[in-house]
């Protein structure tokens, strides 16, 4: 596994979860407001939290080698391959869970 892929799999993991925690928590939330009462604040908090998960779907799940390049995340290393064992993609999984 190359220094690249690692940082891809552990900047979409960190994705997933900010997406996957912002649905659960907060459209719930914001939803039982709009649904309650119909204002424009409430209507403008929805679009904007629609908004925030578009930039965080975008920037962290597809532009992800675009930020590997800009924060030089792959630069400085002995190697430009490390090895972790045998690694699965179960494995793989388990350690961006236990990353995040």
């Amino acid at each position: 596994m190359t220094k690249r892929d690692f940082f891809r799999v552990l900047i979409k993991s960190i994705g997933l979860f900010f997406l996957i925690s912002i649905v659960l928590t907060n459209f719930p939330l914001i939803m039982t407001l709009f649904v309650s009462s119909f204002e424009w604040q409430m209507f403008l908090r929805f679009s904007g939290g629609i908004g925030f998960l578009l930039l965080i779907y975008v920037f962290l799940l597809v532009k992800t080698d675009r930020i590997i390049e800009v924060l030089r995340l792959d630069k400085g290393f002995d190697d430009s391959s490390f090895n972790l064992g045998n690694l699965t993609k179960l494995s793989l999984v388990q350690l961006a869970i236990l990353i995040v």
